[in-house]
């Protein structure tokens, strides 16, 4: 059962909360976690907070939730029934590809985070430690967030002065998609995760959240030494260049 924020920690049941009045702009969560009591202390945590949080209760879930509708940001336990977090983060970069969606953020959730032989795995962006507190886990959710959010304003749309400078982001980004793709045809995955990070500050500067989210996987790609991510980062990078509202 998939239920939304927030729901009751004795029973671990919908309380049937509605969206709030901000409706589709509303930033979107997708919480999964096999512990009622996490679930329940992740909704007290958000209890406050302006996105509507929708949860799952193990792997499945979690991947049929993220096909059947847009989240902007997802955090998946890592050791859950229905193949855990691992096999669900792969499930959904799978359906960000067949369904041709930017790629979301999902950050993976762990107590062994700690443990010296821990290794990201590959689909993630980022991890959030267990046990975590309330300013943690909301200070990551916000940073996360602040690339792309929905129903906010990007700085191409605020700030109207910055559409002249269109012209010298798309040659940045495409010098540095080619630095990207010169890296991962030499295998040096040092370089492609600096390319990606570079990419990174230029696209959130100016709003480009899809390509924010290209040199996010690029980043991934370079720690987890994954070829077919960054290669399929890099495809999707020239028609993020040519939707650019350049004059």
């Amino acid at each position: 059962m998939a239920y939304r924020n927030q729901m009751s920690a004795d029973t671990g049941k919908d309380k049937g909360k509605q969206p709030s009045s901000q409706g589709e702009d509303q930033c979107r969560l997708l919480v999964a976690d096999d512990d009622q009591a996490v679930r329940a202390l992740v909704a007290h945590h958000f209890r406050a907070a302006p996105w509507q949080t929708v949860f799952a209760e193990d792997g499945l879930q979690a991947a049929d939730l993220y096909e059947a509708s847009a989240f902007d940001l997802v955090l998946l336990d890592l050791e859950m029934p229905g193949g855990g977090g691992q096999s669900a983060v792969l499930t959904m970069r799978q359906i960000e590809r067949a369904k041709d969606r930017p790629a979301v953020s999902i950050l993976a959730l762990s107590a062994h985070a700690d443990e010296v032989e821990f290794e990201l795995p590959e689909g993630f962006d980022g991890l959030i430690a267990k046990p975590f507190s309330a300013e943690k886990l909301l200070q990551e959710v916000r940073q996360r967030l602040c690339l792309a959010p929905k129903g906010e304003p990007s700085a191409l749309s605020t700030d109207k002065a910055l559409l002249h400078l269109m012209p010298k982001v798309a040659v940045s980004l495409a010098d540095l998609g080619a630095e990207a793709g010169a890296a991962l045809e030499a295998e040096d995955y040092v370089a492609l995760g600096k390319a990606g990070h570079t990419m990174l500050g230029t696209a959130s500067c100016f709003g480009i959240g899809e390509a924010a989210s290209i040199a996010r996987d690029l980043e991934l790609a370079a720690k987890t030494k994954s070829a077919a991510l960054a290669a399929a980062a890099l495809e999707r990078l020239p028609d993020v260049l040519g939707r650019l509202p350049i004059s």
